[in-house]
């Protein structure tokens, strides 16, 4: 199994410009990471992200098995609190990364 992710801190936006502060002992999750290797590409490049150049764009990699898929929707269902893909009061126009959420 492959875990993909993106790691940042969204206070600053996510939070009126800060003004809350997000309290981190309540994160819905621990991340522990062995042996870890990364592998990307540049955010300002998506339709090159996207190409079969990269390993993660082949094969096994660009779905999920009919088990990882549940896993994956019980999870979502469990934690996740915030879309901002579908916020139509913050965005009037949906965000262009948008498109790959599917």
């Amino acid at each position: 199994m492959q875990v993909v992710s993106s790691l940042w801190n969204g206070e600053e936006w996510a939070t009126e410009g800060g003004k809350a502060k997000i309290n981190w002992t309540n994160a819905p999750f621990k991340a522990h990471f062995q042996g870890f290797s990364e592998s990307g590409c540049h955010g300002d490049s998506p339709h090159i992200c996207g190409s079969s150049i990269y390993w993660w764009n082949n094969g096994r990699y660009v779905g999920l098995s009919v088990s990882d898929r549940k896993s994956y929707e019980n999870a979502r269902v469990k934690c996740m609190n915030y879309v901002y893909c579908s916020d139509q009061t913050r965005f009037s126009v949906r965000p262009e990364e948008c498109q790959w959420n599917q």
